[in-house]
């Protein structure tokens, strides 16, 4: 990927954080200079970064691995998938409410079922079960440029991109 890009991504990531040299000099236990190459990070490095800020991993993933440019998305994506989000009650019967801003970001309604799993630091992962992002079908689902659509929806989507 490209080294300018990652540089820009993680620019945004420390504005956001208001990181200076002397924080991530103590993050990461070495001198860092204002001057850094982040895409020059090693994997140890990206997983102590992830932990200090209380990042997922997804996150740097999309810093170092995405070759998406619009810097406002990960702006975006930072807000709400930082991991001390809001905090939320488990009720008598073990239930809790997802925020909407997050339910919202990926597109998940009233009804729709999720998959829910732990992951190897016994954080809870919940995440949507394929669905058409345009009608909500959960059967004959296709990934396209990252969003699921219906072969229904798909065929639609084709039929509006041959007219233009």
């Amino acid at each position: 990927m490209d080294k300018k890009l990652i540089n820009k991504k993680m620019k945004v990531v420390k504005d956001f954080f208001n990181l200076d040299s002397e924080c991530l000099q103590d993050m990461l236990g070495r001198n860092i200079p204002d001057s850094y190459d982040f895409s020059e990070m090693n994997i140890t490095d990206i997983i102590i970064l992830a932990k200090e800020l209380k990042l997922s991993l997804e996150i740097l993933e999309y810093v170092f691995c995405n070759p998406n440019t619009d810097l406002k998305v990960l702006k975006k994506i930072i807000n709400l998938y930082r991991t001390n989000g809001i905090v939320r009650r488990i009720d008598n019967l073990g239930r809790i409410v997802l925020p909407s801003e997050q339910r919202e970001w990926i597109h998940l309604l009233e009804g729709d079922p999720v998959e829910i799993s732990l992951d190897f630091l016994g954080n809870f992962i919940v995440k949507p079960t394929n669905k058409c992002i345009s009608c909500g079908r959960t059967n004959k689902i296709t990934q396209v440029n990252g969003i699921y659509l219906c072969k229904y929806c798909l065929k639609k989507h084709k039929e509006l991109n041959e007219k233009k």
